[in-house]
């Protein structure tokens, strides 16, 4: 049995990226682990401690990251501790590594960290092989680009995909809207004489959900807090979004994506993308109704080029990067047993 404890953290105000993608990774190693077995243990804010319950989990709650969380690591070491926040800091790191064993980091833009104490280093971004992470964790194994992306589970397996809903647009913020931003995108789609579906995400929070609800009653379709955004997107020709995990389960589905730039941490995802023909409709504060619309509709318009501009973007994404990261880390800790770890 092998230990694993995951930091993380996730809500209504940061989103759920970071927890989503470190769910997929422990569920991941509960599915493909070969060698070992191992039990994921958590400690994350409260407001996430519901949503990991709901899936079987345990949690532990801790709304800061700090140097002062001894109490929170009880018994024995865990073997691997698995961190996925920004600006937790160097110190922190340190901290961790002297909790366990190892200790893996999980990145976007390499621009958090630098430090001797991590062991290896995911970052499935589509930019992530240009990152320098030899001068900034120098010791860390590097599980990097599309093939280590940790998708969601319903993702993991290839299986015949649908024809869309012709004409039919998806637009989805994320799993939280701090910035409210649906309630504009879903205004400037007004015009537009195609099916709309707007994604309601579970940490939307009840006062926001009812107001758009009443909003945009007629003329759309929303869809309230999905336990998967996969039909939605299955049944969209194209579909706007954010340029961070969701822009991956759309091209994995083989649609067309329009993006726009919610975070500091997706500009460097959505150059690449847009390099590669991907419409970029730039920082969210930049947006105006009259270019969302014009984008949205000229690409439904034309998207039997931009369909064809995707064809080298689907496939980089097969599902398959959590089974690569198990395998990953189930080597690491044999390694690291014989001493034959390359730190």
């Amino acid at each position: 049995m092998k230990r694993v404890l995951i930091r993380t953290h996730g809500g209504e105000r940061i989103g759920l990226g970071h927890l989503m993608r470190c769910l997929s990774i422990a569920k991941g190693l509960k599915r493909y682990a070969k060698t070992v077995r191992f039990e994921v243990e958590w400690i994350v804010n409260r407001e996430a401690i519901p949503l990991l319950e709901a899936e079987g989990f345990r949690a532990k709650a801790a709304e800061r990251f700090s140097n002062q969380e001894e109490g929170l690591f009880e018994g024995e070491k865990p073997d691997v501790i698995l961190l996925d926040a920004y600006g937790a800091g160097n110190p922190y790191l340190s901290f961790l590594k002297t909790r366990a064993k190892t200790l893996i980091l999980i990145d976007d833009n390499n621009d958090q960290y630098a430090s001797a104490d991590v062991d290896a280093v995911i970052n499935g971004n589509i930019h992530a092989r240009g990152l320098p992470y030899a001068d900034t964790l120098p010791r860390a194994e590097r599980w990097v680009g599309p093939e280590f992306l940790a998708m969601k589970e319903e993702y993991w397996e290839t299986e015949d995909s649908d024809a869309p809903v012709p004409g039919n647009v998806l637009v989805t913020v994320g799993g939280a809207d701090p910035l409210r931003l649906m309630e504009p995108l879903a205004r400037a789609l007004e015009p537009y004489p195609g099916q709309k579906t707007l994604i309601i995400g579970p940490a939307f929070g009840q006062p926001e959900t009812e107001r758009l609800e009443a909003l945009f009653f007629r003329g759309y379709e929303l869809a309230i807090a999905p336990r998967s955004l996969k039909p939605h997107i299955r049944r969209a020709e194209v579909a706007l979004t954010a340029a961070g995990s969701t822009i991956y389960e759309v091209l994995r589905l083989g649609r067309i994506p329009v993006l726009f730039e919610l975070a500091e941490n997706q500009r460097q995802i959505a150059r690449v993308l847009e390099g590669a023909g991907i419409p970029n409709l730039g920082w969210h504060a930049q947006l105006t109704a009259e270019r969302v619309f014009e984008t949205v509709s000229q690409t439904v318009a034309r998207r039997a080029q931009a369909y064809e501009r995707c064809q080298p973007l689907f496939s980089l994404y097969d599902g398959q990067g959590v089974r690569r990261l198990v395998n990953a880390i189930e080597t690491l800790l044999s390694e690291t047993a014989t001493g034959n770890a390359n730190f």
